[in-house]
């Protein structure tokens, strides 16, 4: 019997011994294969075999076993101090803050903050900014929607700044790199902002004060122009609309109404060169739009302290201690389990945080060649293995998914972009077409008639770098660009007020519509 439990025991310590072969072995491989697994997963199974060969050894294994759970349970009771924040790489930032630095007297932004912050468009009248036949679309009289009109009134103030602000050539907003802390408030009340203003400009041209109202459609494109300016994703989008909101107006202006060549004059002024910007936007935005994602990273691992001491992050390091949408743990053991659970990054992260900011800026260095428009419509794939790629370096590979993801994204602000640019020249073209139709009393036929009356870019559609569409019929005309799918959908726009087509449609079509302003009428050629 004895000798049976002796074979038994010897059979069970031989696959105890192979099992634990086989996982120094694998622990070992992957050490050497993945950047970032730490050696110190192979004390495990280490000692679980020494342990096994010797009892001796096993005792003191067991005893310093029990000496560091020991020492991990005091750690855990610890005091700690209530100024840890999560890290942030925002320090790679001060050149480019000190670039951007404007006295408070000369920044627009700083006058925009100050509106915002009293801005309240509750109970606003159902005339302002509801349906397509709302006091931002039409031009309107106070007699006629007085309720808005007193609206408008009460916040005359607002209007009053903002033209001010729109005035000052420097406009720069507080960066944003708080992945966790979006400025969609402070976006969203520019965008109300612009409402008044159109609003009130509409109601001008209702009431024929025209001079007037040229200001405000002024200030709207200025407004534009300096949320455009911001390195800012967001803001570059809100700029964007707000610019196409002044357009939307002025082609009713330019066409409908009987101007003066002093006040045609005085708006074409108002619109900005004709040329693709987005060479010169584009870095200023990829540079922030990288570090919000080193600093997503970084404050899922790491947090610091005012005297500048890193560590891993504890709890809930990820969310600043004001987050009042994220719930806090407030138990000791809910404090003490998630301090006990950031063990784990011991083994899986770097222990100098700039580490995984030097990969993410190799990785993100590959965007830059978005730079160049031409190449947002292709794709830069990721390694074909990607769970292995993973293991072996999780921070690159996730940095690498962080830029695919991107690209969609920077393609679809570029057509943004570029739809602006088209509302631009089309604009401009609106013009040269009303100063040959008051000089001749028709439209030309074809716009070659009047190509010397703007620069050439001017006539070209941005999105296919070929010639707009332009056909006349009767004693009216169509022009449009093709849009960002580059198809001829003989002008049918996508369905927003903003962009002059109110009608709800599902085809896909988003073709440009410079002129008529609604699908309705362009149907007719």
């Amino acid at each position: 019997m004895g000798s049976k439990m002796r074979i038994v025991r010897a059979v069970f310590r031989g696959i105890f011994n192979i099992l634990c072969l086989l996982m120094i072995s694998i622990l070992f491989f992957l050490g050497t294969y993945s950047r970032n697994l730490h050696g110190l997963w192979l004390i495990i199974p280490v000692s679980l075999w020494i342990a096994a060969c010797k009892r001796k050894t096993a005792g003191y294994l067991a005893l310093a076993f029990l000496i560091c759970i020991g020492i991990v349970v005091i750690w855990l009771f610890l005091p700690d101090k209530d100024n840890w924040r999560p890290y942030n790489f925002d320090y790679e930032l001060k050149d480019f803050r000190a670039n951007r630095a404007v006295p408070d007297n000369q920044n627009a932004a700083f006058i925009y903050q100050r509106i915002t912050a009293k801005l309240n468009d509750s109970n606003a009248p159902s005339f302002f900014n509801e349906g397509n036949a709302s006091s931002t679309c039409v031009q309107w009289k106070g007699i006629e929607h007085p309720e808005t009109a007193a609206f408008i009134d009460a916040r005359r103030e607002i209007v009053s700044e903002a033209m001010t602000a729109s005035n000052l050539d420097k406009c720069v907003f507080p960066l944003w790199t708080n992945p966790l802390d979006m400025p969609t408030k402070m976006v969203d009340r520019m965008r109300h902002i612009a409402y008044l203003l159109v609003s009130s400009a509409n109601r001008d041209m209702g009431e024929c004060r025209i001079d007037e109202a040229f200001k405000k459609y002024e200030c709207l494109v200025r407004m534009g122009r300096h949320l455009q300016s911001q390195p800012s994703f967001m803001e570059l989008m809100m700029g964007d609309d707000i610019e196409n909101m002044a357009y939307a107006q002025l082609a009713s202006v330019i066409i409908d109404t009987n101007l003066s060549r002093t006040q045609r004059d005085s708006i074409r002024r108002i619109i900005p060169a004709p040329i693709d910007d987005w060479p010169l936007l584009y870095p200023p935005i990829f540079e922030i739009e990288k570090l919000l994602n080193k600093n997503m990273v970084a404050m899922m691992f790491y947090e610091t302290d005012d005297k500048g001491i890193v560590r891993f992050r504890q709890g809930n390091g990820i969310f600043p201690n004001n987050a009042s949408n994220i719930q806090q743990p407030h138990s000791a053991l809910q404090i003490r389990m998630q301090k006990l659970a950031s063990i784990g990054l011991w083994f899986i992260a770097p222990r100098d945080p700039k580490v995984i900011s030097s990969i993410f800026d190799e990785e993100f260095q590959r965007a830059l060649l978005f730079a160049d428009a031409n190449n947002l419509e292709t794709t830069l794939p990721l390694n074909t293995s990607f769970y292995l790629a993973w293991l072996r370096d999780p921070h690159r590979t996730t940095a690498q998914l962080m830029v695919q993801m991107s690209f969609p994204v920077h393609e679809k602000i570029h057509a943004s972009r570029l739809q602006i640019i088209a509302r631009r020249r089309g604009t401009a073209i609106l013009f040269a077409l009303r100063n040959y139709k008051d000089a001749g009393g028709r439209w030309p036929g074809v716009l070659d008639e009047i190509k010397t009356a703007l620069p050439a870019e001017a006539w070209i559609d941005p999105f296919t770098q070929l010639p707009f569409i332009y056909k006349v019929k009767d004693c009216n005309f169509l022009l449009y660009s093709v849009g960002r799918n580059k198809i001829d959908e003989k002008g049918k726009p996508k369905p927003s007020c903003r962009d002059g087509s109110c009608e709800i449609d599902h085809s896909g079509s988003d073709d440009i519509l410079i002129w008529p302003l609604t699908w309705k009428d362009a149907q007719t050629f």
